[in-house]
Parts: C-alpha cells; sequence; structure tokens
C-alpha cells in the first residue's frame, strides 16, 4: 500500500503537551473542501496536525486541513473530512463521510459517522465560542449540530446522546441520557 501521507517532522507545534506534526499529501486525495468548493487536496499539499500516524488513517479519502489538529487516540478514517481549527481528541471517531469544521472541539468518546456534520456557518466568527461534542455522544445519519449567527455563549453536547436521522440542532447545548432522530432545535426549542 503506498500512503497517502506522511509527517513533515520539521513543522510542528505543540498543544495541551502533545507534539503535533503537520501531514503533507503524497498523492491526490478526493476530499471535498465546501470553503473553496474543490475536489481534490493534490500531492504535496499540506493539511492540519496529528501527534501519530494513528490519528489519520493512510486509507480511504479522510483529510485533515490546514489549521485543525487530533491527538491523543483520537481517530479520522473513511471519506471524513476536519477543517480548522477543529480539534479531534480523546478518543474520539470520525469516519464515513463525517464532517467538522469551524471552532469545534470533539473529545471523549463521541462518534461522528455517517453523513453526519458539526460546525460553524456563516461569514461571522465568534472566537469566545465553540462548539464542544463530549462524553459517549454518537452523531450519526443526516444529523448536524450547527452554531449559527447566534454569539452569545458556547454550545455543548455531552453524556449519553444519541443524535440521528435528519436531526438538526441549531445554537443549541444538550445533556443527559437523549435519543433524537427528526427534531429541528433551535435556540433550545425542538421542533418536529
Amino acid at each position: 500500500m503506498k500512503k497517502k501521507y506522511d509527517l513533515v517532522m520539521t513543522d510542528t507545534i505543540n498543544e495541551g503537551g502533545h507534539r503535533l506534526y503537520r501531514v503533507r499529501a503524497l498523492r491526490n486525495i478526493q476530499a471535498r473542501n465546501p470553503y473553496d468548493h474543490s475536489n481534490v487536496v493534490y500531492e504535496g499539499d499540506l493539511g492540519g496536525y496529528v501527534a501519530n500516524y494513528g490519528n489519520l488513517s493512510q486509507f480511504g479519502e479522510c483529510w485533515l486541513f490546514p489549521g485543525a489538529i487530533a491527538y491523543d487516540d483520537a481517530q479520522i478514517s473513511d471519506n471524513a473530512r476536519v477543517f480548522g481549527p477543529a480539534t479531534i481528541c480523546g478518543r474520539a471517531r470520525i469516519c464515513d463521510r463525517a464532517t467538522v469544521f469551524g471552532k469545534t472541539l470533539v473529545a471523549d468518546d463521541t462518534y461522528l459517522y455517517g453523513d453526519a456534520s458539526i460546525g460553524q456557518i456563516g461569514d461571522i466568527n465568534y472566537p469566545e465560542s465553540t462548539i464542544g461534542i463530549f462524553g459517549n455522544a454518537r452523531i450519526h445519519g443526516n444529523a448536524s449540530i450547527i452554531r449559527g449567527m447566534n454569539p452569545n455563549g458556547d454550545i455543548a453536547i455531552r453524556g449519553d446522546i444519541d443524535l440521528g436521522g435528519n436531526a438538526k440542532l441549531v445554537d443549541v447545548s444538550l445533556s443527559g441520557h437523549l435519543k433524537i432522530r427528526t427534531s429541528f432545535t433551535r435556540n433550545g426549542k425542538i421542533y418536529s
């Protein structure tokens, strides 16, 4: 098997006590970038930062774009895409065709799969606001967790959350033991 990427040992950063290495594509990767609508990461392109080869799979078309980081036992695989300034850590798994973008933290035992997406939309960047996914959260299907245009506070998903189907969460926080499938939640109100 030809490697998909390599670590640039001379391009490092430190994050949370971890030394992270920049990834560089060793072949073209079909990883669609919604920010500039390109469909290919080209051989030689630089990506984000990882602690080790276990954070980003050599198989599939997954990619960690510039500004994004992954460390601890986190894994990005299949055709998943992670865009900066997202952070993937703990034992989090991002796989299938899942997408993480914007100022987002995916941690602990979170499992993001299917066509699920988590991120911040809009042209406004709220530097004090973060989307955080923690605990045993499972986000799958066509589910989305989105920071919309509401600058008030952070979005936190923690606990035994199972978000799937076509559920959409916009500017809302959840905790506890919940299963949501086809709701649309905005600013703390749930709509079916």
